[in-house]
């Protein structure tokens, strides 16, 4: 599929104040709202709980045998907790688990990574959660009406990302993340992967 190549976008450019910006775009409906994806762990047969116990921690998953445990934090915003959760599936689906008794735990952006982490698989499972979260057609949208009043391309991306950011209810960076990572081949789109009506472990054994 061809599209307009991502420019160069600078970080101090996306956390500024830029002038124009829509600071009212509405929030929409999400595809992946909280509620269904502890619907797909059900089917997946996954376990999902949240937890007053995690304090810096964000989230967790342990795996034993066929048992998957996700664990998020109770403390968390609902937008939080979606971002989380959609975070520790793609560890699953993504088989980072595959073979390591140790859970990977999630701190967060600019958080210290523990010992049970490792930053490429960290990334990946954000990509992962972004290509899943991250509705294209809005940032198309959205994209297309700033390029009206905006020539500059990179500003107009800049506005673009973060009207998105608001209406999907994600963090800025990981509207970017998903927009540098769209050519991301998945052996299985992350949609494909949630929606499809078996157990994650059978996909593990695959």
């Amino acid at each position: 599929m061809s599209h307009t190549p991502t420019p160069t976008i600078p970080e101090r450019a996306i956390q500024g104040d830029l002038a124009g910006q829509r600071r009212s775009a509405p929030r929409r409906p999400t595809l992946w709202p909280i509620l269904a994806l502890r619907e797909a762990c059900q089917i997946k047969q996954v376990d999902y709980e949240e937890t007053p116990e995690f304090v810096a921690l964000r989230g967790a998953v342990v795996t034993c045998g066929q048992t998957a445990i996700i664990s998020v934090s109770s403390s968390l915003k609902d937008d939080e907790k979606r971002l989380t959760l959609a975070h520790e599936l793609g560890h699953i689906a993504l088989g980072h688990i595959r073979g390591v008794p140790a859970p990977y735990l999630w701190e967060g952006q600019d958080a210290p990574l523990s010992l049970t982490q490792d930053k490429d698989r960290e990334r990946e499972a954000d990509i992962w959660a972004a290509h899943l979260l991250v509705e294209p057609e809005v940032y198309a949208e959205n994209l297309q009406h700033v390029q009206e009043f905006e020539q500059d391309s990179t500003r107009a991306a800049v506005q673009a990302m973060r009207q998105t950011a608001r209406q999907v209810r994600l963090p800025v960076r990981i509207i970017k993340l998903w927009l540098k990572t769209r050519d991301c081949p998945f052996e299985e789109t992350p949609t494909t992967w949630l929606r499809a009506p078996s157990a994650w472990s059978q996909h593990e054994r695959k």
